[in-house]
């Protein structure tokens, strides 16, 4: 973490600002104004004034290697869900043009630790919801598909709402704390027939489908272990193309060609660019598929150990009962409030 924060301002200030073509001086004078009061901000810790005078460079000049020091200054107050899509932006932006490889390698490293620190919020409902009715976090909107709706909140406290038509809405305060899994049970609404499988359902009748999640959750873990892998063998052909590339030219330190560059060297010079983004690539696809094969796994064992156990702790008027949910990364306490 700490060398992630020394390297991205020093990363920005050598590449953000590199070329001039497509912006006036006043321009790139003022976007590189903006990112070193960023820089000196981020230093006291102010991260939130940080991401101001970044947001500004940003509508001046938009780069990579700005969307990622905007991404830093986000994970480094808790604003989770927003970092990972500026960091997503960042390697889009890497990947689609020449000459940020190393901006691509380092967003696609902070996707993975900030999926690993998100906390998740699972809507379940008893029984049904009438199509009208809406579940929001924080005015963001879930949705729900059948009995369960999941999504990524930042830590802190969020309240879950539940807006029924023509009745008053209910809210409910959680608090999450980083790579927690928490389930928030919904009663569904008069009149609305369930899905098969659903909470209400009798236990043996939604016995299968824990098993299809710790199956199909095994299986795309695998998948995502296999593509990580494979993506050695492009690792290699990078090296060897870059050693390519600096034979070629004569390189120093193995970046800086000291004679002019031939086709060949062109040829070897961008295989080595292709071979580094389809590792990326694969590292990226492969942390998805594991996340979400063991964030399977973690839920439908969850619901293997929770089928069958009655009489859960509950207070008649809050409706808390307190489970348990694994993560990735060990074993995270979690509440399920029914309102």
């Amino acid at each position: 973490m700490v060398h992630a924060r020394l390297f991205a301002p020093a990363l920005v200030a050598t590449l953000a600002f590199a070329s001039a073509a497509h912006a006036q001086p006043t321009d790139l004078e003022r976007a590189r104004t903006l990112f070193d009061e960023a820089g000196e901000l981020e230093r006291q810790g102010q991260w939130v004034p940080a991401q101001e005078r970044l947001r500004a460079a940003l509508r001046i000049r938009e780069t990579p290697h700005l969307r990622y020091a905007l991404g830093w200054a986000l994970e480094n107050s808790d604003r989770l869900v927003d970092a990972r899509t500026e960091y997503e932006v960042a390697l889009r932006l890497a990947q689609r043009g020449g000459g940020a490889e190393e901006v691509s390698r380092l967003a696609a490293e902070r996707i993975v630790a900030v999926d690993h620190k998100l906390p998740l919020v699972q809507i379940r409902v008893r029984g049904a919801l009438a199509p009208d009715t809406r579940v929001t976090v924080d005015g963001r909107e879930i949705a729900v598909h059948g009995d369960v709706g999941t999504a990524a909140v930042d830590p802190g406290k969020r309240i879950v709402r539940v807006e029924r038509a023509g009745k008053s809405p209910t809210e409910e305060t959680v608090t999450m704390a980083r790579g927690v899994f928490r389930v928030v049970e919904v009663e569904g609404d008069p009149g609305i027939a369930p899905l098969p499988g659903g909470p209400s359902e009798p236990p043996h009748r939604a016995s299968v489908v824990p098993w299809v999640l710790i199956g199909g959750g095994g299986a795309l873990a695998l998948g995502g272990v296999i593509l990580f892998v494979s993506s050695s063998s492009d690792a290699s052909a990078r090296d060897e193309h870059l050693s390519q590339w600096c034979d070629a030219t004569a390189c120093v330190g193995g970046t800086m060609a000291t004679r002019p560059e031939s086709a060949e060297a062109t040829a070897f010079r961008r295989q080595a660019v292709d071979a580094a983004d389809s590792g990326n690539t694969k590292q990226i696809a492969g942390a998805i598929l594991g996340g979400v094969g063991i964030a399977s796994v973690a839920v439908g064992t969850y619901l293997l150990l929770t089928q069958g156990r009655e009489g859960a702790t509950r207070t008649s008027k809050t409706g808390l009962r307190v489970d348990g949910a694994a993560l990735p990364g060990g074993a995270m306490a979690g509440a399920s409030l029914t309102f």
